[in-house]
């Protein structure tokens, strides 16, 4: 049976897109002034990192995780993915966070980071598919905004936990799945299948948006049923928003765009730190801190910059950081 893919693949969860390109939840990395300088590139909708469901049970006006949930509702819809294994707690930070304004709240079925899955959350609850469909159940019954659910193919490669789960959790008020084309015991390694990918997008009655390794035209279009499906991206995009140029540009059938030159480069990153002061709610030196995983990540992906990586991460303010930008761009 092939995928609904919401009339005519420019939905997902009932929340129209500009774009198929989805900006997956990354912690550390996708918070908002990360998430607005996508949107500035034509991005709809955003994530927030993960939240813990339990955390959000515990919240304080000076809680970091409270920090997590804070965004500009002018700029349009934002979805926030909880994690935990209990019903109770899940239904309780889901109505938390559509209190606060979540236009779609995911559940992580997939994130293999050893402190979750041994708690029996993200990945863990691929094994223990009971307590998964419990959860969701839950999530969906306490929220009236879309609920989906982000998964891996399965636990172990080719234990079909993924496909049997997610059948069961079609019934249950689920909206639509984000699918990373990974078992979770691969971790990051390997390639994403897109094949397995396009297998549940067929195989499901549920829109199916594919991610994983999605760093050009074709590697999107391997998680795609047609060319308006909407694709997640994830780690492609640290260090490089111009993947959305390029992506839009390969999509409308133009000349994909050369890498940025040091002057774009240099003048993206300033809108991003220029973000960054008006809306991180952390001190200064916290925020710089953060920041440094978006420069090492820029350094990472683009030579112009790898010079220059060391005075970068080293400074500590943003009169620095904005000092060093400017004598760069004059170099």
């Amino acid at each position: 049976m092939p995928t609904k893919l919401a009339g005519d693949g420019k939905r997902i969860a009932g929340i129209a897109l500009a774009s198929p390109w989805i900006l997956a939840p990354i912690a550390g990395y996708t918070d908002w002034p990360f998430q607005l300088l996508c949107r500035q590139r034509g991005l709809t909708l955003t994530f927030t990192p993960m939240i813990c469901a339990q955390a959000l049970a515990f919240l304080s006006s000076r809680s970091a995780t409270l920090k997590l949930l804070d965004w500009d509702r002018s700029c349009g819809p934002v979805a926030v993915q909880i994690f935990g294994s209990d019903p109770q707690y899940m239904a309780s930070a889901a109505k938390a966070v559509a209190d606060l304004g979540a236009d779609l709240i995911d559940i992580n079925m997939g994130c293999t980071v050893p402190k979750i899955v041994k708690k029996g959350a993200g990945a863990a609850l691929l094994k223990h598919p009971d307590i998964a469909c419990r959860v969701a159940e839950a999530v969906c019954g306490a929220v009236g905004v879309p609920v989906t659910v982000k998964m891996r193919l399965g636990y172990r490669c080719g234990d079909g936990l993924g496909l049997a789960l997610a059948r069961r959790l079609q019934d249950l008020g689920v909206a639509a799945f984000f699918l990373h084309g990974r078992y979770a015991e691969q971790g990051f390694s390997g390639r994403a299948d897109g094949e397995a990918v396009r297998l549940w997008q067929n195989s499901l009655r549920l829109p199916v948006v594919g991610n994983g390794d999605i760093v050009d035209g074709p590697s999107a279009q391997r998680m795609q049923v047609t060319s308006e499906s909407p694709v997640m991206i994830g780690r492609g995009l640290l260090g490089d928003p111009w993947l959305l140029e390029r992506l839009d540009a390969w999509k409308n059938g133009r000349e994909v765009p050369n890498p940025p030159s040091m002057e774009q480069a240099v003048a993206t990153i300033a809108v991003h730190l220029h973000l960054v002061q008006r809306y991180s709610k952390h001190t200064e030196l916290q925020s710089v801190q953060s920041f440094r995983s978006h420069l090492s990540q820029y350094c990472r992906k683009h030579r112009c910059l790898q010079p220059w990586r060391q005075q970068l991460l080293a400074q500590r303010d943003y009169a620095g950081l904005e000092g060093l930008l400017r004598a760069i761009e004059r170099h």
